[in-house]
């Protein structure tokens, strides 16, 4: 949430066409969250209700809109998903995702701000946790334990953003294609390729340690698939820095990453994340069904535990944590909540393939291929 305000900021001109308070809200906020180090949690997407219709025009109208305007600011009411983080945020901020119809009944949908948590009338139905409330020992779910980030639904109760938290205003045009017109995508997408190498770089780690626990490592097809995870974490990386090397000012004047290496990872990462969790539970295979828990080290059955999960590299101690760890990030329903997050964080990944084709310079590569024929052709001919 620091780069995707930050890349607000910086294209904080675009939101004043209409009205120049709303830049300079974008600005007070974004020097508000820097200097006080805020917290923030945000949503994007509106209730999965009818999929079929717009939002404007679906029976059911549960969906966060503007209900009505007074001197102190706007009221919203409604719900939106997804707020990652919300159980531990300072502010919530609440943006533009998919596009809305230019029209003035699509006008209460079409807003831009950020509130209070506490905020009076403002509510978060969260989702039941994946933390192993009745877990013998810490060491058993080592990631789920302290990484759970918390997902809900908001409830907007008549919830009153006061006007200079407003960002924007029954504005469909600035909310449509708000943040590939701005620049601001791709500064977003090197955050989260950054996190996607960190992400790779350590379920290739725990591989090559599962692997070489039990010295199936020596084996061709293991090879093989630790191969495929060093395959896809060196593409990350080359990608992030092509992004970085052929960096350049965007409209606003700020540096920007290049954006195709990046819109690559977007697209590539989540199946790879997956294939990761599939390795993993490949190269641990039943030793991940039965590993007990870390407490059994110290329980009434430490001697048998002690002498028959050991491995041919590691005594019962440092087999049982590390396939406990195993376990958390390749099994466990904190894995299976990662997988999902990565199918969908950035977005639907049928309609972002549609935005990277239309995106993408395809003129010049036909141009290519088009000439070469011709000068065949010539060639031929003469």
């Amino acid at each position: 949430m620091n780069i995707f305000f930050t890349g607000f900021a910086s294209a904080a001109d675009e939101f004043g066409h209409k009205h120049k308070r709303f830049t300079e809200n974008i600005r007070a906020y974004h020097a508000h969250i820097r200097d006080n180090d805020i917290c923030m949690t945000h949503t994007l997407v509106n209730p999965q209700v009818d999929r079929s219709r717009p939002v404007e025009k679906q029976d059911k109208d549960l969906a966060a809109k503007i209900v009505k305007e007074t001197d102190a600011g706007i009221v919203i009411r409604g719900a939106r998903m997804v707020s990652t983080l919300c159980a531990y945020a300072h502010d919530l901020l609440v943006l533009p995702s998919t596009y809305l119809a230019t029209s003035k009944e699509a006008e209460p949908y079409a807003f831009g701000f950020s509130v209070a948590v506490n905020a009076p009338g403002l509510r978060f139905i969260c989702r039941p946790s994946v933390t192993h409330q009745n877990a013998a020992s810490p060491m058993d779910y080592p990631l789920s334990a302290r990484f759970d980030e918390t997902d809900a639904m908001v409830i907007f109760d008549d919830v009153l953003v006061p006007w200079d938290r407003v960002f924007i205003h029954r504005d469909a045009e600035l909310c449509n294609g708000l943040y590939n017109r701005t620049g601001i995508m791709p500064q977003i997408m090197h955050q989260f390729s950054t996190k996607n190498l960190a992400k790779a770089e350590f379920m290739m780690g725990l591989a090559f340690a599962i692997a070489r626990s039990t010295n199936i490592d020596s084996h061709l097809h293991v090879q093989g698939m630790l191969a495929e995870l060093i395959q896809s974490t060196e593409f990350v990386r080359a990608c992030v820095r092509a992004s970085e090397v052929d960096a350049a000012p965007g409209s606003s004047g700020v540096m920007t990453p290049a954006a195709m290496p990046l819109w690559t990872v977007r697209m590539m990462f989540p199946r790879m994340f997956v294939r990761m969790c599939e390795i993993i539970q490949l190269l641990g295979a039943g030793g991940l069904v039965a590993v007990p828990s870390y407490a059994e080290l110290d329980g009434p059955a430490a001697v048998d535990v002690t002498t028959y999960f050991q491995a041919a590299n590691g005594d019962a101690t440092s087999r049982i944590k590390l396939f406990r760890l195993a376990f958390d990030a390749a099994v466990s329903s904190f894995s299976g909540r990662q997988q999902l997050y990565e199918r969908y964080y950035s977005g639907d990944p049928v309609r972002l393939a549609g935005t990277l084709y239309g995106l993408y310079d395809k003129d010049t590569y036909v141009d290519r291929i088009l000439g070469m024929l011709d000068n065949l052709e010539a060639r031929q001919q003469s």
